[in-house]
């Protein structure tokens, strides 16, 4: 009897080791493709954190639908939000970003980071992903926790069809960061002409200023982006660009009117910006004048030789 019972407690933790094995293995399931019907109910139940016996659902007469386990299964993981969906939209996963998204994953819910789904996407490029989180009501104007809004990133990281997208989905053009930059200024630093033109086609403000109180001329003038400044001062041209502006992003008087265009006999305004963009930010060396000393020995020498 004494054999009997040590054998059957021996079973038992058997059977409890198992369990906790299985539960184990539950927790890092990943769901399967919807092809694969024969999902463990048991499983699925874990998933979602569904409890049969205090719900009173007796499963044999339930009649349970094993592919909306399956469907409920995902929406287990949609439950980890933002997180899961950031990681699929990151990896460039569009089959398994819709799926999270189809399983009720919040669109608009930032990452650790401080992004949205649409910010990561747009980011890295991904405008099959950017389409489909528009489509399912991602915000194009929620910016992180930076005030970076998603056409910031894809201006800088130059992903011209992303940048199109937004704007066309009602993106703000003029929205400024938590450091006072516009697309415009991190289209500027990132150098793209295409991205830059295309946000001034959509009204992009190219006399805005940083709170350093730089436009992104200058910023495109740091980097060396010839034609990008090029671009930016013909532009900045047509506006009021004024002399106060012109000195903070080290433009020269002349080339900011016409008139100064003339006054120093520089030609047409496209040599002039040309002449600009071609100088970069060089800084003027001023020649040394001779020292006083010198000039007095000079002076000495020269009358003792009259003499």
């Amino acid at each position: 009897m004494v054999l009997w019972d040590f054998f059957k407690s021996r079973a038992k933790k058997k059977e409890i080791k198992a369990k906790e094995e299985e539960i184990k293995d539950i927790r890092q399931w990943k769901v399967p493709e919807s092809s694969k019907a024969g999902v463990d109910i048991s499983k699925a139940m874990v998933q979602t954190g569904f409890d049969a016996p205090k719900a009173g659902v007796d499963i044999s007469k339930a009649g349970v639908d094993i592919s909306k386990a399956y469907v409920d299964c995902k929406k287990a993981q949609a439950i980890g939000g933002s997180k899961s969906l950031n990681d699929a939209v990151q990896k460039g996963d569009k089959d398994m970003v819709n799926d999270l998204i189809d399983s009720g994953a919040d669109v608009n819910k930032r990452d650790i980071g401080g992004d949205t789904p649409l910010i990561s996407a747009s980011l890295r490029g991904h405008i099959d992903i950017v389409n489909s989180l528009i489509a399912k009501g991602a915000d194009v104007n929620k910016a992180n926790i930076h005030d970076v809004s998603a056409l910031h990133g894809a201006s800088y990281n130059k992903h011209w069809v992303v940048v199109r997208e937004l704007l066309d989905k009602g993106a703000n053009v003029n929205h400024k960061s938590g450091r006072g930059e516009t697309p415009l200024h991190w289209a500027a630093t990132g150098g793209d002409l295409k991205v830059v033109q295309t946000l001034l086609d959509a009204g992009a403000d190219v006399n805005i200023t940083n709170n350093s109180g730089r436009t992104p001329l200058y910023k495109a003038q740091d980097k060396g982006f010839t034609e990008v400044v090029e671009t930016l001062l013909r532009k900045a041209l047509q506006t009021k660009y004024n002399l106060k502006q012109a000195k903070k992003d080290n433009v020269e008087e002349k080339f900011v009117t016409f008139e100064g265009a003339e006054k120093n006999n520089m030609g047409d305004q496209a040599s002039l910006i040309s002449e600009f963009a071609g100088k970069g930010r060089k800084r003027k060396t001023k020649a040394k004048k001779p020292s006083k000393k010198r000039s007095t020995r000079k002076s000495k020498k020269s009358k003792k030789k009259s003499t």
